[in-house]
């Protein structure tokens, strides 16, 4: 019986001991990893110099941004109506008998500049506002996701017209 019983503790004993070798190994194995995949980086890649942009230099952007969005159409003074398509599948329909400056019928060739305006971001990139003016002069945020503006243009006159 006694023997046996040896044989027990030492059983338990080396439980025991398996258990703490366990815990050890597996605090530094966590530790290890926990240590060795940080890396500190003392590269003067971090250092960039950030330039600000000038004033003449940030309208340019916005000048060039509007230009990316400006679609150009040509029709002419006295087709009565004029239907046109949009790069984005928008359609435009222009009765040019309604086009009048200083109460006198427009005649003659008439370029189109049309900038449509889907995403929000173009509308910031281009200087378009996202605040409409209501009627009592107060502003608030456009309802539509969306903007067009157009400006047409005669031989010696020009329209502009935001929608």
């Amino acid at each position: 019986m006694n023997f046996s019983k040896t044989n027990h503790e030492h059983f338990n004993a080396k439980k025991d001991v398996n258990r703490n070798l366990k815990h050890v190994f597996g605090a530094l194995i966590l530790s290890a990893v926990l240590f060795t995949s940080c890396e500190t980086n003392d590269d003067s890649d971090l250092e960039t110099v950030k330039t600000v942009a000038t004033a003449q230099e940030f309208s340019n952007i916005k000048a060039q941004a509007l230009e990316n969005q400006t679609q150009t159409f040509q029709f002419d003074g006295n087709d009565g109506n004029v239907s046109l398509m949009s790069d984005h599948g928008v359609q435009i329909n222009i009765n040019t008998n309604c086009l009048s400056l200083n109460g006198n019928a427009v005649t003659g060739t008439i370029d189109l500049e049309y900038v449509e305006l889907f995403e929000k971001g173009n509308m910031l990139t281009t200087n378009k506002p996202t605040m409409g003016v209501l009627p009592n002069g107060d502003k608030a945020l456009l309802l539509s996701r969306w903007g067009v503006s157009f400006r047409s243009h005669t031989k010696r006159h020009r329209y502009r017209n935001k929608l």
